[in-house]
């Protein structure tokens, strides 16, 4: 009962459009200023891609470092969120303070102290990662706090 009223209404709409759909003419022609166009933006999508994909590098493999010279798995530096949470667990603060990004500007100054350097220091790691990460994962400052126990 429902398809036979469904059939006929589209039915129905088929004869109605049909005249309209005869008429149209389905051709496409590109020109070359919408090809040019075409590979721009896909350039600029693909240097988008890999810039994206070197700068999380740029933070990802000294976090790495920073966390095997606190005595923790570096694997743990690639886990967005578990990162966070290490930091916080490297400073001596509870796992929530790795979730709430407030707590992690704090985390982030107290790990530049577990690190041995100043406020400063800190201030530069909150506002500059991409140069204060890796200087702090690649250079010879020693993690300065008890050692505490991997998370996993």
């Amino acid at each position: 009962m429902i398809f036979s009223s469904l059939t006929a209404t589209f039915s129905s709409l088929l004869l109605v459009a049909l005249p309209f759909l005869a008429d149209t003419d389905f051709s496409y022609e590109s020109s070359s200023s919408d090809t040019g166009a075409g590979i721009a933006i896909g350039l600029f999508c693909i240097m988008l891609i890999c810039g994206l994909v070197v700068a999380v590098f740029l933070i990802l493999i000294p976090l790495m470092k920073i966390f095997t010279k606190a005595g923790q798995p570096g694997w743990m530096a690639f886990v967005p969120i578990l990162n966070s949470i290490v930091i916080g667990h490297i400073v001596g603060r509870d796992w929530w303070w790795g979730v709430l990004p407030i707590l992690n500007i704090i985390t982030t100054f107290e790990l530049a102290k577990a690190f041995g350097k100043s406020e400063g220091y800190g201030i530069g790691l909150v506002l500059l990662p991409y140069v204060f990460v890796p200087m702090l994962g690649f250079s010879d400052a020693q993690y300065q706090l008890p050692p505490r126990s991997p998370l996993f």
